[in-house]
């Protein structure tokens, strides 16, 4: 994926957004190849998010898998994205996987799915409010009616579709950034699918009037009903790339025979290195591959 241009925040702002990560999220962040993740919980990554709409700071969450480390890899501007992210989180098992054998266990996988359900299940006990941003036409408000329907007392102040191209811009940003602050959701919830949604957050979250922005991908789909997602014992069990790329071969092929691959490589890489973190050494910070 060629760099993309955005908006990067200067030094004072990254220092502020990392030390607002410490002492949000109460856990240090893991140093894992060329990316930093947040070793939380499933429920005190979704504690955080909750404390930090409540401090009423502007933020994003980034939820790098695989796919998303291969993205990073090569773009230094989107692999600052998710180094000043307000919180970072281990998507998938090969992801905790890798962080096992580097010898940096993550307490679990946390993906965006399903932090999904489980902030519209607190949002409805603890009273915030959501915006669901992305998805195509309709889905958003198809996802909305269902949502409501599982969570009694949940308020959605708004969705929208808007079209974003593949840099994370659209045409109506500033329009679309002002219908999100006048509704004053304290979450945003961003489907454009990635690398677009964390491009997107990046270049408009402070825009939001203090919303925490989260990248949720195909999120909008399954609470729809539009997609269906792989049962709970295949995501446990690390296959819930296969159970995608099964039932939709044209378009993923690609992604998790090719471009995705080379992961492995670098973890056994990163692996055998003499220099690499132990216990009883200082961790050394991974280098970016060529």
């Amino acid at each position: 994926m060629p760099n993309q241009s955005i908006e990067v925040e200067p030094a004072a702002c990254v220092a502020e957004a990392a030390s607002s990560v410490a002492s949000t999220a109460g856990a240090p962040r893991v140093r894992l190849l060329w990316l930093g993740v947040d070793n939380l919980s499933f429920g005190e990554a979704a504690s955080a998010v909750v404390r930090m709409c409540r401090d009423g700071r502007p933020a994003y969450v980034v939820t790098p898998n695989v796919d998303h480390f291969m993205h990073t890899r090569t773009d230094p501007a989107l692999r600052s994205i998710y180094e000043r992210a307000g919180l970072s989180l281990a998507d998938g098992m090969p992801v905790v996987w890798a962080a096992r054998l580097l010898g940096r266990p993550l307490k679990a996988k946390v993906s965006g799915s399903d932090l999904f359900y489980e902030l519209c299940g607190r949002a409805a006990a603890e009273g915030l409010r959501l915006f669901l941003l992305g998805g195509a036409p309709g889905v958003a408000e198809r996802a909305a009616d269902a949502l409501r329907s599982r969570y009694a007392g949940l308020h959605i102040v708004g969705t929208h579709s808007p079209v974003i191209r593949a840099d994370g811009a659209g045409s109506s940003d500033a329009e679309v950034a002002e219908m999100i602050r006048a509704a004053r959701p304290h979450v945003v919830f961003v489907a454009f699918g990635s690398p677009k949604q964390e491009l997107w957050m990046a270049r408009n979250y402070r825009r939001l009037g203090g919303a925490v922005c989260i990248g949720v991908g195909a999120s909008f789909d399954f609470a729809a009903g539009t997609q269906s997602r792989a049962p709970r014992w295949i995501q446990q069990a690390g296959f819930e790339w296969l159970w995608r790329l099964l039932h939709e071969p044209r378009r993923l092929w690609k992604r998790y025979l090719v471009d995705d691959l080379p992961f492995l490589w670098y973890v056994a890489r990163e692996r055998l290195r003499p220099s690499r973190g132990r216990a009883g050494r200082p961790e050394r910070t991974a280098e970016v591959p060529s």
